[in-house]
């Protein structure tokens, strides 16, 4: 069986696809699998330096920008298999925090591409809250203030927006 990735929630009829890996493997051996250009896992315990595990290599690494919270416990089993029991994330403040990969534009004319991540949105500071994305090519991120739609920009074709039905607080 293959391992299926749903854009718009579990059972709710949304957009995903077929990443053609069996359930077992690990999220980011799937991910690696796929060869992406870019791949931060944010599981930084000290510093500012956000290493990129993907095909690009150091010329991708990031920058924290602002004061995320480092080392903040990220999505772990039993709930979410695959992942090391201490499995650490970053906090991000919604406001000023981002990791910066600076002006790499590796998405900048690209006729397709495909961004993915884990989100464990809590307390929303503004109306539009960007999770992730390059400036002018590809935008992903809350566009009202109830955080109950989620919106996918690029420059070529508009957008889609997306009910978000997930609960605060949850990792998905």
């Amino acid at each position: 069986h293959g391992g299926w990735t749903s854009i718009g929630g579990a059972g709710t009829g949304g957009i995903g696809y077929d990443t053609g890996l069996s359930e077992a493997v690990s999220p980011q051996a799937a991910t690696l699998a796929q060869n992406p250009l870019g791949y931060w896992r944010m599981t930084e315990t000290a510093g500012v330096a956000v290493a990129n595990l993907g095909s690009l290599g150091t010329t991708a690494n990031g920058t924290v920008a602002g004061a995320a919270n480092l080392n903040v416990a990220g999505p772990q089993p039993a709930t979410f298999p695959g992942f090391e029991a201490t499995n650490s994330a970053m906090n991000f403040d919604g406001v000023n925090d981002a990791v910066d990969v600076g002006g790499a534009g590796f998405l900048s004319n690209a006729s397709a591409f495909t961004v993915m991540g884990w989100i464990r949105p809590a307390a929303f500071t503004a109306t539009r809250v960007g999770l992730f994305g390059q400036n002018d090519a590809i935008e992903f991120g809350f566009i009202d203030g109830a955080a109950s739609t989620v919106q996918i920009w690029t420059p070529g074709g508009g957008s889609l927006n997306v009910n978000y039905p997930f609960a605060r607080g949850t990792w998905h």
